[in-house]
């Protein structure tokens, strides 16, 4: 099966137009100049006309025109739907697919607003098998943290340990360590059993007093109340009527802006109503957590809620302190204040170096 390259872009608006070659020229020498099958998947915010339907054409969207033409990759259309914007200055198609080779079930979900957004979201198949999904397993050891649970492993280990033994005993020993071949394959394989025999009797032990940790999918099934429900109910009854309504044409302009103000107040309502239910169930997590079985667990929150309270974390590298301090004085025209609790080296320690401040 050949590798696929998927590079997923998002160009805001105010991007300079020529970033559009950037994202070609990256998935260019990602896919190993396109000898890979290859996808450019985003929000551009390229409008390119007749080459997706759209009905309009601007800037960008003729830069990344001329710049696929000397690339194998081709605007993919969709089977299905064809708007990928809606608002209340009308509706276009500033989301692309790019690949080059063709796409399969391309569609544009034009009734879906997955929670608000003014865009609709894209699905396509690629024609190629899929990757078998990454499985694993691994031991519980979280429960070795209890004092019962630690004796009940101990006590299985010494109950099976002169079995284990006497299968020791019986394998090979005094294999030459250097000779032929196959007496060093003699040896290897000795090694090998051994080694198989004593990991049998840990897992045994393991499977018998802790078991194997289990990973489910975190649906979040009690995340959805009632309330919750009807409010995403409405939200998405605004935005259908809105959506009904700018493609038919029929309406005036100030109707249709009044009609996309009560659906952004529709959509910042139901976002706080459900940025209020996150915190109700992190709370009950906490709750939960704050047991003396999770209280490594527990700490761990802790640290990490008071690290983003704090603004902890510098990101500057301590060995170039002075050299992040000359680009604060040269870019805000005085050297930073504050303390610096860091280590510093000799060259560090030396008085910056003036320089003129660029005047804009």
């Amino acid at each position: 099966m050949q590798d696929i390259v998927i590079v997923v872009a998002y160009i805001p608006p105010s991007a300079p137009d020529g970033i559009v070659d950037d994202v070609i020229q990256q998935a260019s020498t990602l896919s190993n100049g396109f000898e890979l099958r290859c996808i450019i998947v985003g929000d551009l915010n390229a409008r390119i006309g007749d080459a997706t339907g759209d009905t309009a054409t601007n800037t960008r969207g003729t830069v990344l025109l001329q710049a696929l033409a000397t690339t194998p990759l081709r605007v993919q259309k969709p089977t299905t739907g064809k708007w990928t914007s809606f608002s209340n200055g009308g509706h276009g198609i500033p989301d692309i697919v790019l690949a080059n080779f063709p796409v399969s079930n391309f569609v544009v979900h034009e009734s879906e607003s997955l929670g608000g957004s003014d865009h609709r979201p894209l699905t396509f198949d690629v024609p190629t098998e899929p990757l078998p999904p990454k499985t694993f397993e691994r031991w519980n050891i979280r429960r070795l943290a209890r004092a019962t649970t630690q004796e009940q492993y101990r006590s299985h280990l010494e109950d099976t340990e002169a079995a284990i033994a006497t299968s020791l005993a019986g394998l090979p020993h005094n294999t030459p360590a250097v000779g032929p071949a196959h007496e060093n394959a003699a040896m290897q394989q000795a090694i090998d059993d051994a080694w198989q025999t004593i990991l049998q009797w840990i897992n045994n032990a393991a499977a018998a007093t802790i078991g194997k940790f289990e990973m489910t999918d975190r649906i979040p099934t009690e995340f959805w109340t009632e309330a919750l429900e009807r409010e995403r109910d409405a939200l998405c009854a605004h935005q259908s009527t809105l959506q009904e309504a700018i493609k038919a044409g029929r309406l005036p302009p100030l109707q249709i802006k009044a009609m996309a103000a009560q659906a952004t107040e529709a959509a910042k309502a139901y976002r706080g109503s459900t940025s209020e239910r996150r915190r109700v169930l992190f709370e009950d997590a906490v709750d939960n957590i704050a047991t003396p079985q999770n209280y490594g667990a527990f700490m761990r929150m802790v640290k990490g809620a008071k690290s983003r309270s704090d603004r902890t974390g510098c990101k500057l590298d301590p060995e170039r302190i002075n050299e992040h301090a000359q680009h604060f004085r040269t870019t805000f025209g005085a050297a930073p204040t504050g303390n610096a609790d860091l280590p510093r080296t000799p060259a560090q320690q030396q008085p910056l170096q003036s320089r003129p401040t660029d005047i804009l």
